[in-house]
């Protein structure tokens, strides 16, 4: 894994959905008695995926108690996963804390702690585990969630635990028993079943539709309002953008997920759907630089575009039922807008 660098001490940072300021983090850290200095950096794991980490220099290193201290000042999501003790952090030359010097942080169990699998059921719960979690020696008295788990991670085990292992376990049964010595008593007390993954239909010049799509459809004849089944977000990004990486990301995007190149259409008075070959979808990305637009300008064209992607009539006979702008704002910010229909 490695460490982010996030320069300034208030850096924004975005983990799982939350944004985060690690900031924040680090001031309600120094108000805990016993630390001495501190900081909060972000670490990626082999997996990809990110946590949060707090460096800490304090004679008092257990980690139960800042992560106590820090859940009664901020929402769980900014409560850091680990927690290293250090005698003292890493400087640069001007004295700032040189975060690219930070160790990686050591998910593991001690050694002194570790108890190995015991069962058949434990053994395959170990490797499962180092599966998500990235790590080599899990034993069944670790907790997944200490481990670097998370909701997302642990929609992941239950899948993969009912691939394996012929259980279905609902995400409540992780949390109440996040140790895989628990778990693992779960799973042996409850009946196997036939893993039974979902076939793809074959190919066809066309598909029916499903209850809620078909619904939509109808609504949509009745209504003049189309826009009224408009998803539309509004992301802001920061830094320079490699706009030819965006166009690649939704080409994949759009080639891997079949609804977003299906468009409805209607055969002998039916609406069906119909799937565009890879390439032939129509979508592209809409450009439109306004960085030589005063401020007040720059706001009015930032609020018609949006209203423009809220009210956009999509021809679903006819396609694409997505619609992309990115506006330029300056060289290092911008705004994305995406609209898709709700039917797809």
């Amino acid at each position: 894994g490695s460490i982010e660098y996030t320069g300034r001490k208030d850096h924004q940072v975005k983990i799982r959905g939350y944004r985060i300021e690690l900031g924040e983090i680090e001031h309600a850290l120094q108000s805990i008695d016993n630390i001495k200095e501190s900081v909060v950096t972000v670490y990626t794991d082999a997996t990809g995926d990110k946590s949060l980490v707090a460096y800490i220099v304090s004679d008092h290193k257990e980690a139960d108690y800042y992560k106590e201290a820090l859940s009664s000042q901020l929402p769980r999501y900014m409560v850091p996963g680990q927690f290293m003790f250090l005698d003292r952090l890493p400087l640069t030359g001007n004295g700032k804390v040189d975060r690219k010097s930070l160790p990686s942080p050591v998910w593991e169990a001690a050694a002194d702690q570790y108890v190995a699998p015991a069962t058949a059921t434990e053994e395959q719960l170990s490797s499962i585990w180092s599966d998500i979690l990235g790590h080599e020696k899990i034993g069944t008295k670790d907790n997944f969630f200490e481990l670097g788990g998370h909701s997302l991670k642990a929609t992941r085990l239950v899948s993969q635990i009912y691939k394996d292992l012929g259980v279905q376990l609902s995400l409540r049964d992780v949390f109440l028993h996040p140790e895989i010595g628990e778990l693992g008593a779960v799973i042996d007390g409850m009946q196997q079943e036939q893993y039974a993954r979902i076939e793809a239909v074959e190919a066809q010049p066309y598909y029916p539709l499903s209850h809620a799509q078909k619904r939509l459809w109808i609504l949509s004849q009745l209504e003049d309002d189309h826009s009224a089944y408009n998803i539309t977000g509004v992301h802001e990004f920061s830094g320079i953008l490699d706009k030819s990486a965006l166009e690649d990301a939704f080409k994949s995007m759009i080639e891997r997920h079949e609804i977003l190149r299906t468009r409805i259409k209607s055969v002998d008075g039916e609406p069906v759907q119909q799937i565009s070959e890879v390439g032939s979808e129509g979508f592209g990305i809409r450009y439109t630089d306004i960085s030589e637009l005063s401020a007040a300008d720059k706001e009015s064209k930032i609020k018609a575009l949006y209203a423009a992607s809220l009210q956009h009539r999509f021809d679903m006979s006819a396609g694409p039922l997505l619609r992309a702008d990115l506006l330029t704002i300056s060289e290092d910010r911008y705004i994305f807008i995406l609209t898709l229909h709700h039917i797809i």
